[in-house]
């Protein structure tokens, strides 16, 4: 005879956040913090112009200095220009007083290589370098017409 399968709870239930973080003060703080920078991230998102949007992270918020970063220093010249403006609605949204915002510009890294081809040129161009360099007199200047003349089609 089969026996009875015992009832087992939803997963959500055995994995909640407070009961893995429960027994670990430091990973408990961690998580909160991480939340609290979430949520500031997110308050922060809402106060930018349209075309600024997810280009900026939130880092930290410490002694009323708000530390973002950006990929772009293009981007950050264009949040110095509208700092004040952003600055005094995200107070009023967070209900407590930013003094500064410090922007660290950090570029994205490029994975992908760029890929060099070799151009060719035309035969009347090629030609023309090639007379150019036997009536110049300079040697180097002669070798690189030259070598240029050489890439024809």
């Amino acid at each position: 005879m089969l026996k009875r399968q015992p009832k087992k709870k939803p997963l959500s239930q055995a994995l909640s956040l407070s009961k893995l973080t429960g027994s670990s003060g430091e990973l408990h703080i961690l998580m909160s913090h991480a939340n609290n920078l979430s949520k500031l991230n997110t308050a922060f998102e809402h106060c930018l112009p349209k075309q600024m949007q997810g280009k900026f992270q939130v880092n930290s918020l410490d002694k009323q200095i708000l530390t973002i970063t950006c990929h772009s220093a293009a981007f950050a010249t264009r949040f110095r220009l509208l700092q004040n403006q952003i600055t005094q609605e995200l107070s009023k949204q967070l209900d407590s007083r930013i003094n500064t915002i410090q922007i660290k510009i950090r570029p994205a890294r490029f994975s992908a290589q760029v890929q060099l081809t070799e151009r060719k040129i035309s035969k009347e161009n090629a030609q023309l370098l090639q007379n150019e360099a036997e009536q110049t007199t300079d040697e180097k200047l002669k070798e690189a017409l030259s070598k240029l003349a050489r890439r024809c089609e």
